[in-house]
């Protein structure tokens, strides 16, 4: 019981991520662009695209965190 209950507790950690990245306003968007494009770093070895890609699951992952996660 104890290890479905954890697994329904991080289900629902994902899926009110999922919500809290659905409701990001045009300029958290915005800003969110602004601040992944800040983090590329040439010469990486990885395309613009996929370094921007990761940057901004990171930052979203920052930006809930902050906002209380799953509390």
């Amino acid at each position: 019981e104890l290890a479905a209950l954890r697994q329904l507790k991080e289900r629902e950690r994902q899926l009110q991520f999922e919500l809290f990245r659905e409701k990001l306003t045009h300029e958290q968007l915005e800003l969110l662009e602004q601040e992944a494009q800040a983090q590329l770093k040439p010469g990486l070895g990885i395309s613009k695209e996929r370094q921007i890609e990761v940057a901004k699951d990171e930052i979203v992952k920052q930006w809930f965190e902050r906002q209380g996660g799953a509390s």
